[in-house]
């Protein structure tokens, strides 16, 4: 796996979390 596929993992649980909060 590399580096940039598991930035982007990253970033969406990011979002999927400030979603669950709102």
């Amino acid at each position: 796996e590399t580096q940039i596929e598991t930035h982007d993992k990253n970033i969406k649980n990011e979002i999927f979390f400030v979603l669950l909060i709102m």
